[in-house]
């Protein structure tokens, strides 16, 4: 009884140590599986969060700027903000293809991607509706108007060449973005230094105040729009950042971002 009992004891820890290895095995070619593919795998993570993760955050971030700003750098010539344009719109076709992988493994970050393009296109309507308000024959005239008295008056140095062609289409563009001055370097700082306030109060006219406010309403769904999309690309960069241990080269921070924006 005695010598059975302790056959079935030592079958018992058999099996069990038998278990246990399987289990360790197991284990062992599961996380040796999951090392193999991560190595293959690598280098496709890498440029997905260096060439487009960090490169759209950024560019996230300079509009979220912008927006608070209400500077959105609108070009009267291309009838669109320069600030603001779709997402891969400043990328090459060969960075859009590692764009298109990731997008197809994941669809939510696609169609926020799609979301915050078709606001930036409902923003650049606004802008441009916003535009048209402001610039008319009227407006061209009055512009002429000004510049002829500043050039008059201006010393030989400050005068400014070929005003009646380019005039209009800079100033609209400082009254849409409201600037209430402009850097010394800039060209046209000492005219808009005197006649900077007379034109910004076009904006206070009632036609302009309601493009105005549907222009703010569109920045400000923008910007909501903007924040998640942003949320959505932070966290699949941090989950990539843990699960690869990528380097800060990897991550291409802080100086390695693709993007060069024109300020």
């Amino acid at each position: 009884m005695g010598s059975q009992m302790m056959t079935t004891i030592v079958t018992a820890c058999a099996t069990v140590t038998v278990a246990v290895a399987t289990i360790y095995y197991a284990i062992s070619t599961h996380k040796m599986l999951n090392e193999m593919r991560k190595d293959r795998e690598r280098p496709r993570i890498v440029g997905r969060v260096k060439m487009i993760l960090t490169p759209f955050i950024a560019e996230l971030n300079s509009k979220i700027a912008a927006l608070e700003r209400k500077a959105y750098c609108w070009v009267h010539d291309l009838r669109r903000p320069d600030k603001l344009v779709a997402l891969e719109a400043r990328y090459p076709p060969e960075i859009k293809i590692i764009l298109s992988d990731l997008l197809r493994e994941f669809p939510h970050i696609k169609e926020a991607i799609a979301a915050h393009n078709r606001k930036i296109e409902e923003l650049q309507e606004k802008l441009s509706q916003l535009d048209q308000v402001i610039y008319g024959e009227k407006f061209e005239t009055k512009c002429q108007v000004l510049f002829d008295e500043f050039n008059e008056n201006a010393e030989e140095g400050e005068r400014l060449p070929f005003a009646h062609r380019e005039a209009p289409t800079y100033l609209v563009s400082f009254i849409i973005d409201n600037f209430k001055e402009l850097p010394q370097s800039h060209k046209y700082h000492k005219f808009w230094e005197q006649y900077g306030n007379s034109l910004l109060k076009i904006r206070e006219e009632e036609s302009v105040k309601q493009k105005i406010t549907e222009v703010e309403e569109a920045s400000r769904e923008l910007e909501h729009i903007v924040k998640l999309l942003k949320d959505k690309l932070e966290q699949l960069k941090e989950q990539y950042h843990h699960e690869y241990n990528l380097s800060p080269e990897e991550l291409g921070e802080p100086d390695t971002a693709i993007i060069t924006r024109r300020i």
